[in-house]
């Protein structure tokens, strides 16, 4: 992996003295697995909007190497507060769309690796996938059977990411064609700030929205 968490040393937070170690190695194999699996979907599907084009147009050992990422390329509509406010209530509606047929296993293994980091590991779900505080909380209350049967009946499937930031995913792109340098990690590293600034805007929506006091923070904040 180009960008290796395996070189920042664990360290305290001033307020709590807690340890928050590396994000674990099998947790960012299980990373590249979703990314490869959501690329391969996508260079063969008709996405909304012209990611999908880029990535199929990339070779195999190209979409290898992007699925190298140490974050989860695409998100689940999580950004969309509305919907999953629906999913924590149990409130379907007759006129969903649930999950076309070629996301439900990658959607279904989404959600129970960020289920099991939100009861585990919240800061990581936050780095790596913008998955703020507040989210992660209502995630881990509800039992994991139920959130993947209600997100499949909404019709919750994987989204690029980044689709309002198109000159990032050209430096994800631009990078598979020089593996092992300095600018396939340089174009990770920026989208990752990227990503963890999305996490802070998504988080102080969530908090002017319901008026949630923040809890003690942590590390991803």
């Amino acid at each position: 992996m180009n960008f290796c968490f395996q070189q920042i040393p664990a360290f305290s937070t001033t307020e709590e003295s807690m340890q928050y170690p590396c994000p674990e190695r099998a947790d960012l194999d299980e990373i590249r697995a979703l990314n490869s699996a959501f690329l391969d979907v996508c260079a063969r599907s008709s996405l909304p909007d012209g990611v999908a084009a880029r990535i199929a147009s990339l070779t195999l050992a190209q979409r290898e190497l992007l699925s190298d990422a140490p974050f989860l390329l695409f998100s689940l509509q999580e950004d969309q507060a509305s919907l999953w406010d629906r999913l924590f209530a149990a409130e379907p509606d007759f006129f969903d769309e649930p999950t076309p047929a070629e996301w439900v296993p990658i959607t279904t293994a989404a959600i129970a690796f960020l289920w099991h980091l939100a009861k585990r590991a919240p800061h990581d779900a936050r780095l790596f996938a913008a998955l703020s505080p507040a989210l992660s909380r209502r995630l881990a209350e509800h039992p994991l059977i139920s959130v993947t049967h209600r997100a499949l009946g909404l019709g919750i499937s994987p989204r690029p990411r980044f689709t309002e930031q198109p000159e990032l995913w050209s430096l994800l792109f631009d990078a598979c064609s020089a593996p092992d340098s300095a600018r396939m990690t340089a174009g990770q590293m920026i989208a990752m700030q990227r990503l963890l600034l999305k996490s802070s805007e998504l988080e102080a929506d969530l908090l002017a929205a319901r008026r949630i006091e923040p809890v003690s923070r942590t590390l991803a904040e």
